[in-house]
């Protein structure tokens, strides 16, 4: 393998490439305009910018892509993860363009990676399945949920991560439950299809990492516990399962071996398991699916086994005998992978597109697999996934006071993340107890409760101060104010990053003095009227927060210094209520935009004469796009 091409984007395309590149292997790869800020574009020796519109028109055109790979001189395709990573018909017209398909043959991806297909020949393997039933077109909810009773979950039969899956508690859900899940499997992998089984309530998920090559050889490199989950997105997997006894775990190994050997399975794939305790108290599973990729999680695997997967993969690809290097596999230690994700826990975990202003790791002790670097922006149409970091310890308990401290070192700024949200679950007594199930973030909502009255009082006046002092520019040294001296009395600067420029504003970098006499650094950035602040360690409980406030410190200096209304994240403008030269009031909305499905209307503090209006009902607009012009109003 001389080019390899890889059809995906962010965090993997970097992983893949990493392993290439130590390999002597070029990379070439392809990114759309909304990802032109991220570290994928960079790191590839070779990129090729796709159109801009839906996934059909770019990461999910499959001629386009392999027509891209030829023209680049690749000789092999990987496909990463989602997107087109377990399409059959894309890996057969991959190998049919004479490229390499970096993946599992189509042959067994269909028997396989179709998750209703995996169940027949699952049963017919001997490996437990739970009853399902397919949903075609003409579906009778009633005869559906009194065939399984209720609660029961729907569920694409193509794709992961989630993704096109609705659980039905109540009959009055099943009609919209199953649109749903049609809609969103459509969209994420271009199949509507879906199936109906059983609702487990508070089970384990436990898989397995499988490799086979084609001589024949199909290996189980041991397992992993994804059980902490969110609306069926993992965000802390570890392995091993410790919850699993000696002999429990190799039922479970040997299940997933005969699996794959039954249908001749080649290269990477994960096996997954839904585990429950019996009442004798012992653990009894059921197969579930087979993703015919590698998996976001992979990392936990190689941390344990001193295994490149990536590599692994490649090398299988390429048809090479793996059982010399897997025959005598063994693993060490316990390790841990936290998902960093551009959400907000406090908000419903809604999606945080955004600036990544400042990304601060420790030097040891972690590895980061991540797809942004400071500088890079989180857009709103991909995975709000930015950054993976892996753990290694000698036990469990070991391993999870290295995922704390590692978190306690680590700052994320320019967006709200879930980082303290994970510090929170890794402090729980039921967590560091395995005391959890796949449903254990939705009983416990109050994980991360957040009093923030008091201290957003404060935020707001140096969210003013800020921005009258590095926006407003004022050309006198004019006094600003006192600040309240409850919680943070002064604010030393960073002189090396404050004041820098950011796409949603000016960076705010420096520590805050609290009336203890305490120093917390801090890190965003400040726009006229937002202020969006993350803290390296909490304060009053609190360790990230955006704000929004109606008119700089001083509206004096506003009149004077004013600059025109930009775009502060991607979105589309729904409706204009202003025109050229008409005189509009404080706080009277100018335009609608809708971004991340929430409408934000766009006003000014004061009164102003609209000078020019840049943009129209139904445009696509990006951060930092100028939309209206003005002047104050005389």
């Amino acid at each position: 393998m001389v080019k390899l091409f890889i059809a995906n984007r962010g965090e993997i395309a970097c992983r893949i490439a990493d392993t290439a590149h130590r390999m002597g292997i070029r990379t070439c790869g392809i990114f759309t305009p909304q990802d032109a800020r991220t570290k994928h574009v960079r790191v590839l020796q070779e990129v090729r910018k796709l159109p801009a519109g839906d996934l059909a028109e770019n990461y999910l055109n499959q001629e386009l892509l392999i027509r891209i790979a030829k023209d680049f001189g690749a000789d092999a395709l990987h496909p990463g993860y989602g997107f087109l990573a377990e399409n059959p018909d894309f890996a057969q017209k991959v190998m049919d363009a004479g490229l390499i398909w970096v993946g599992p043959i189509p042959d067994a991806m269909r028997r396989l990676g179709g998750k209703l297909e995996a169940k027949e020949v699952a049963k017919k393997a001997g490996v437990p399945v739970p009853p399902w039933t397919r949903l075609g077109n003409e579906v009778d909810p009633r005869s559906i949920m009194d065939h399984f009773g209720l609660p029961l979950l729907i569920k694409a039969t193509r794709g992961g991560g989630g993704r096109g899956q609705r659980v039905v508690r109540h009959a009055s859900e099943f009609e919209e439950a199953l649109r749903a899940a049609k809609s969103e499997a459509q969209r994420s992998f271009g199949s509507s299809e879906v199936f109906v089984e059983k609702f487990l309530e508070e089970p384990r998920h436990v898989e397995v990492q499988i490799l086979g090559d084609v001589h024949g050889n199909v290996f189980a490199l041991g397992e992993r516990d994804c059980t902490l989950q969110r609306r069926n997105q993992k965000i802390i997997e570890e392995s091993p399962a410790t919850i699993l006894n000696d002999a429990t775990r190799e039922n479970i190994l040997e299940a997933a071996r005969k699996l794959a050997s039954a249908v001749g399975y080649t290269n990477a794939g994960t096996i997954e398991f839904l585990v429950q305790r019996t009442h004798t108290g012992s653990w009894e599973f059921f197969f579930m699916e087979l993703n015919a990729r590698l998996q976001v999680e992979h990392p936990v695997t190689e941390m344990v086994t001193g295994l490149d997967l990536v590599e692994l993969q490649i090398r299988a690809a390429e048809g090479e005998n793996l059982l010399p290097l897997l025959q005598n596999l063994s693993t060490r230690g316990h390790a841990m992978e936290l998902r960093l994700c551009a959400e907000n826990p406090a908000n419903n975990f809604l999606p945080t597109p955004g600036p990544l202003t400042e990304m601060r790791f420790p030097d040891s002790g972690v590895r980061i697999d991540s797809g942004y670097e400071p500088g890079d922006v989180i857009p709103q149409e991909y995975d709000s996934l930015f950054a993976k970091l892996i753990v290694h310890g000698k036990t469990r308990e070991e391993t999870i006071q290295l995922a704390s401290n590692v978190l306690d070192k680590t700052l994320v700024a320019g967006t709200i993340t879930n980082k303290f949200y994970l510090q929170s679950v890794l402090n729980h007594e039921d967590f560091r107890k395995n005391r959890i199930h796949t449903r254990w973030i939705e009983s416990h909502t109050g994980l991360l409760k957040e009093d923030a009255g008091e201290l957003d009082q404060e935020l707001i006046f140096w969210g003013k101060k800020f921005s009258s002092e590095l926006l407003v520019q004022r050309t006198v040294d004019a006094p600003v104010g006192k600040p309240p001296t409850r919680i943070l009395t002064a604010f030393t600067p960073d002189e090396a990053a404050h004041g820098g420029m950011s796409p949603l504003g000016v960076r705010i970098a420096g520590h805050f003095k609290t009336k203890e006499g305490d120093k917390i650094y801090a890190s965003g950035w400040v726009s006229r009227f937002e202020l969006c602040v993350t803290f390296q360690r909490p304060v009053k409980g609190i360790g990230q927060r955006r704000l929004a406030f109606a008119a700089q410190y001083e509206v004096e200096d506003l009149r004077t210094h004013h600059g025109p209304i930009t775009a502060q994240v991607p979105g589309v403008v729904l409706e204009i209520r202003a025109k050229a030269n008409e005189i509009v009031q404080a706080m009277q909305p100018i335009l609608i935009v809708e971004a991340m499905k929430i409408e934000m209307p766009f006003a000014l503090p004061i009164a102003a004469r609209i000078t020019e209006i840049l943009v129209k009902a139904g445009d696509r607009i990006m951060p930092g796009q100028t939309l209206v012009t003005w002047e104050p109003a005389e």
